[in-house]
């Protein structure tokens, strides 16, 4: 049996173990950034800026920050959480916060690799130069049978510059 005078039982433990659980999330989220697939120059990345913003981590970390403070707040209203507890969980949650947006500014602001690059230069230069190109010199180049397949590829090619 527990006196009032006791210390809270657990609080601090149960509160690190709630944000080292936010801190593994964060981490893979962080990993996810920089994943590349291919080799050499022909490198690009696993994920997509949209794909990234998207992942699961995201909701999961959501999710816990909100089972924890409502557990803080349950705790709060019962007065089970004392002065060091509620310093450790705002240093966290202030923390986390942070480092959220952080992640979120650097999938932004990620540059391209340098296939990526490419790609998006040659997606910009056929989008803009092939529907010009008169249908007799597309056949010149590429062949009659080409020119509708061509055609129809110029047609569907949408440039996002998210993309890059």
């Amino acid at each position: 049996m527990a006196q009032e005078s006791d210390p809270p039982p657990l609080t601090r433990t149960t509160l690190k173990l709630w944000f080292s659980k936010v801190r593994t999330e964060l981490r893979i989220i962080e990993a996810s950034i920089g994943a590349k697939t291919g080799g050499f120059i022909f490198k690009v990345h696993r994920y997509t800026k949209e794909e990234l913003l998207a992942l699961p981590e995201f909701q999961k970390v959501g999710s816990l920050c909100g089972q924890i403070d409502s557990l803080v707040s349950g705790w709060q209203s019962n007065n089970s959480v004392d002065e060091e507890g509620l310093r450790i969980y705002h240093e966290n949650r202030l923390e986390i916060e942070d480092f959220i947006g952080e992640l979120k500014a650097r999938i932004i602001q990620r540059n391209p690799t340098f296939a990526e690059s490419i790609k998006h230069f040659a997606v910009v230069f056929l989008s803009s130069v092939l529907p010009m190109l008169p249908a007799s010199i597309l056949g010149m180049l590429f062949g009659p049978e080409y020119v509708r397949l061509l055609t129809h590829v110029s047609n569907a090619i949408t440039v996002n510059d998210d993309d890059v």
